[in-house]
């Protein structure tokens, strides 16, 4: 999203939906921060799992608030 950004498109959003609890609630450890644990996604973001040595830099400063949609699903928006 953020390169999009940079290529000049006026607006870009990141929206992701989940029916899972243990994506949004639980332990908080690592990259989870970001999805559970109310940390800013920015940085440099290792890659969790596979080839560990690959990572991801985020230039921007999310903060990823996830609402309800019903019991069990939320979701979360976030503006680039």
């Amino acid at each position: 999203m953020e390169q999009l950004k940079q290529a000049r498109f006026s607006n870009a959003y990141f929206i992701a939906f989940a029916d899972d609890r243990l994506f949004y609630e639980g332990n908080a450890d690592g990259i989870y921060g970001y999805f559970r644990g109310g940390v800013a996604l920015t940085g440099v973001v290792q890659k969790p799992t596979g080839n560990q040595n690959e990572s991801v830099t985020i230039n921007g400063n999310y903060k990823l608030v996830w609402e309800p949609v019903s019991d069990s699903v939320k979701y979360l928006i976030v503006e680039i």
